[in-house]
């Protein structure tokens, strides 16, 4: 690999991990939030967000000849064990769980942002996270709503 393919590798592995804290997050608030509905919906992202784990993994094999290993990011992980001990002090309203779930999609959103101005991003890769980016935009708008239905 070169130093451009390096770059692009460990930008995409980076995105991956987001997609990873995605899926556990969303998985892990549907597990806390009371309200059915809401429930299916975080469930349905956690799949979302592993299939553009899988999709990202099946590219990053075709290109590279290799795939990274699985696994969240430092920055996740710890984002997970805040909602964990936030969860602990004030429970779990709805509102605390959507409002972490925007503050994760208002990252992740950001991380494919700064991802995709990238020039020696390949177009392969620019399409991809041009398409997730535009779900993780509309998930962020369901977010949003689901916010001010329950203040």
């Amino acid at each position: 690999m070169n130093d451009s393919q390096k770059k692009v590798y460990s930008e995409i592995k980076g995105i991956m991990k987001i997609c990873k804290d995605g899926e556990v997050g969303y998985r892990n608030a549907a597990e806390r939030i009371e309200e059915e509905s809401t429930s299916t919906l975080f469930l349905r992202l956690s799949q979302q967000r592993k299939a553009f784990y899988s999709e990202l993994e099946r590219e990053v094999e075709i290109f590279f000849g290799e795939a990274p290993l699985p696994g969240t990011s430092i920055k996740g992980d710890m984002h997970h064990i805040w909602q964990d001990v936030k969860a602990t002090f004030t429970g779990n309203s709805a509102e605390e769980i959507i409002e972490e779930c925007i503050r994760g999609e208002k990252a992740a959103l950001k991380e494919y942002e700064t991802v995709l101005i990238k020039q020696e991003m390949p177009l392969a890769f620019q399409e991809i996270l041009a398409k997730q980016g535009s779900l993780i935009k509309s998930a962020l708008a369901q977010m949003e709503l689901l916010e001010t239905a329950v203040d």
